[in-house]
Formats: C-alpha cells, sequence, structure tokens
C-alpha cells in the first residue's frame, strides 16, 4: 500500500484528478516495490466514484506514455477490477462461483482477505463502519475477475 500525499490528489467527489498526477504516482510505486503486476480499477471505478475512475484513465495514461517506459518493462500485467452489479457485488466469497461459470479464464482469487483489512485501516479516516461492513462483504476481497 502507498498512501500518496500529493495536493492534485485529493479525496472527494468533487475533485478532479489529473492522469499525469496519477501515473506518476502509479509510477512511483511500482519502481519502488519492482511490480509486476498492477491492479487498478475499471472504467467504471467498482461504485463509480470519480477517484476511482481517475484512477483508471491515470493507469491507462501512464501505460501508453512513453515517460515510463523504463518502469513498464519489468511490469508483466496490468489487471483492472470487473464493475460487477449490486448484487454481485455485496455476496462476498459466493460470487467466486458465478466468476468462475461466467468467466474462469479471467479470475483472480485473493490470496489472504485479511491483508486487504490491514490495508483499507491504514487509511484511517477512510475506514469507516460501511467500508468496513464493504471489506467484509464486498466479492472484491475475496475474487476479481
Amino acid at each position: 500500500v502507498n498512501l500518496a500525499d500529493d495536493a492534485a490528489l485529493r479525496d472527494g467527489f468533487e475533485e478532479k484528478w489529473p492522469v499525469e498526477a496519477v501515473a506518476a504516482q502509479v509510477d512511483a510505486a511500482a519502481r519502488k516495490v519492482g511490480a509486476e503486476t498492477v491492479v487498478t480499477f475499471d472504467a467504471g471505478g467498482i461504485s463509480g466514484h470519480p477517484n476511482h475512475t481517475a484512477t483508471y484513465r491515470g493507469v491507462l495514461y501512464w501505460m501508453l506514455s512513453e515517460d515510463y517506459r523504463e518502469t513498464l518493462r519489468g511490469v508483466r500485467q496490468v489487471w483492472s477490477l470487473v464493475t460487477t452489479n449490486t448484487v454481485r457485488k455485496f455476496v462476498g466469497a459466493y460470487d467466486a462461483f458465478a466468476s468462475f461459470f461466467l468467466d474462469p479464464d479471467a479470475m483472480l482469487a485473493a490470496s489472504n482477505p485479511l491483508v486487504l483489512m490491514r490495508a483499507m485501516a491504514m487509511h484511517a479516516s477512510q475506514f469507516v463502519w460501511y467500508r468496513r461492513l464493504f471489506v467484509v462483504f464486498s466479492r472484491y476481497s475475496y475474487t476479481n475477475t
């Protein structure tokens, strides 16, 4: 988990994140850990949150920009979490069965959902009661397609 303290990337529905700022943060984080895989949101941003959709666009910019070719040489895969309907979104681990039958070739299972819980807890101001419930009941804590 990388916490970015960047004035251009403030949290909120009214905030507009520039793709260049997102790309710079993604590149710095990927270089720092020697990332071989990058996972981001899809264009729907899972919940439609503008910060999530901006992250998707920023990762696309990062992938396509000549400025980041050196870091990208080490990256083997870039995955995007698929925005699903509300029912599938909140059936937790049970969605693994649906995912297996709907798209078995593109299923990514979480190795340890507790790691996600610890990562979310790093964002103390963001880890309010309903987000705790989201982590427990969301399919994204267990499997992604």
